[in-house]
């Protein structure tokens, strides 16, 4: 939808700016709830995450079902609505509205049947949150009983790592169970993946894989999305090299004057980039990550300013899998690489003209018809959040075509998903077609191939 805007909100504690949050408000057309403001501007959602995997972007419910609901709220009719958030393992939706009247509204829609009005302002939606009214929803996709309320006590991500390392194996076995139990439990779940590969946690490599095997074992195939697609690739690398990968090393690419520092947490799932340069400047910074699937993915991308004495800190984004290495790049901001600062996208025209779309990134939907053409580098250039940044297209006379390389390149990008390795790749084109002569046309980030000539599939050849 166009102006949709998603907040990275689910993982560990990571702080939201405020320009996201405003940013996230201009996209939906109406303020976040102050409460909300709060919670996501210090803790990325907080609790609310792990029930819903709380998104803020512009979506409305069906019209009939609005008109459904307006028997219980007249003023529900008349609201605007965000999709707040949805959780695909339980099929449901939260969405959040706001009357002409300024009245909020939280609304909730089930996978079967009509919408459901759960709260007309903050006090009635936190006691439906905290209250049995949740308690349907609450059926855990990990298969252990649902809790009495939401207001659960929730292991701590040190008590896990304490019961790990503790020599009596049943300790950390209760503290798994409670942590997929908690209300936290996703949250709680990756953290101790992540723990699991870090090569600092004090434990064998077979107790490692011990403890890794009993939180696969705890989990359903319906959540492939989130921890159990986590643990598999984490597994499948500690029976690839028969240990987990050691500390993560960190490559440096810098451009231009900058002392640059680079930072894992403990365990390693931000990279937390330090630097000095020229006071009040403005940079491009991006974040290239290998986690223990051995699939390179872009983890950062962003505009990042220079303070007043020239210092200036990024974060990457939260990561489900350990890292083994990363590659940083930071580099000045110059008219090349503007359009990332500003959130959009590029395409160069066979006319001469540049067209710049902040939306969904596809050529077809372009108001500008003019073929998209650039004879000394890409015509297609993705910039715009969470629009396959960094994508680049080479095009000629309306044709992807590219001499000498892939006319196509689309990093890796997100979270974990079935087939995530498949998300990024690179391909040749050959005035419109796939076209390969000396390798494969398309090649995958976890290496898969395809072989192309003149745009028709072909087997390999051995």
């Amino acid at each position: 939808m166009e102006g949709s805007f998603r907040l990275r909100l689910v993982g560990a504690p990571a702080p939201i700016a405020a320009g996201e949050l405003d940013e996230a408000e201009r996209a939906v057309g109406m303020p976040m709830p102050t409460w909300l403001r709060q919670v996501a501007s210090i803790w990325g959602w907080g609790k609310l995450a792990d029930v819903f995997f709380l998104s803020f972007y512009a979506e409305e419910p069906a019209r009939e079902e609005i008109l459904q609901l307006a028997a219980q709220s007249p003023v529900a009719q008349a609201a605007r609505w965000a999709l707040m958030g949805g959780d695909e393992s339980r099929e449901f939706k939260l969405f959040y509205g706001r009357s002409n009247d300024d009245r909020e509204l939280y609304v909730l829609r089930p996978a079967a049947g009509p919408l459901r009005l759960v709260g007309e302002d903050e006090a009635s939606f936190r006691a439906w949150l905290t209250g049995p009214g949740l308690d349907g929803l609450y059926e855990d996709p990990l298969g252990a009983p649902s809790p009495p309320s939401y207001a659960v006590q929730v292991p701590s991500l040190q008590r896990l790592k304490d019961s790990f390392e503790d020599p009596a194996p049943q300790r950390a076995e209760r503290a798994l169970d409670e942590a997929l139990t908690a209300a936290s439990r996703r949250r709680l779940g990756l953290e101790a993946v992540n723990l699991l590969a870090d090569p600092n946690l004090k434990v064998t490599d077979s107790r490692r894989k011990e403890l890794l095997n009993y939180l696969l074992k705890r989990t359903r195939k319906n959540i492939a999305h989130g921890i159990r697609g986590s643990l598999k690739k984490t597994i499948e690398s500690i029976k690839k090299t028969g240990r987990l990968p050691s500390s993560p090393p960190t490559t440096i690419h810098v451009e231009g004057r900058a002392n640059v520092e680079v930072i894992w947490d403990s365990p390693p799932t931000y990279l937390r980039v330090e630097a000095t340069a020229a006071p009040l400047s403005r940079w491009i910074l991006r974040v290239d990550v290998v986690q223990s699937d051995g699939i390179e993915r872009v983890n950062t991308l962003e505009a990042v300013d220079a303070d007043s004495e020239g210092r200036l800190t990024a974060s990457s984004s939260h990561l489900l899998l350990a890292p083994r290495s990363a590659r940083v790049s930071l580099v000045p901001l110059s008219t090349e690489n503007e359009y990332i600062a500003r959130g959009v996208n590029l395409f160069f025209h066979e006319d001469g003209s540049v067209s710049e779309d902040a939306t969904d990134g596809n050529p077809e939907n372009l108001v500008n018809r003019s073929p998209l053409h650039r004879e000394d580098g890409p015509a297609e250039l993705h910039g715009a959040p969470y629009r396959w940044p960094g994508r680049m297209g080479w095009w000629r006379h309306g044709k992807r075509h590219r001499d000498g390389g892939p006319a196509l390149i689309v990093p890796v990008w997100g979270y974990t998903s079935k087939d995530e390795g498949h998300r990024g790749y690179v391909a040749y084109y050959v005035h419109g077609v796939l076209h390969r002569e000396d390798g494969p046309a398309v090649i995958y980030a976890n290496g898969d191939e395809e072989w192309w000539r003149q745009g028709e599939r072909i087997e390999a050849p051995k």
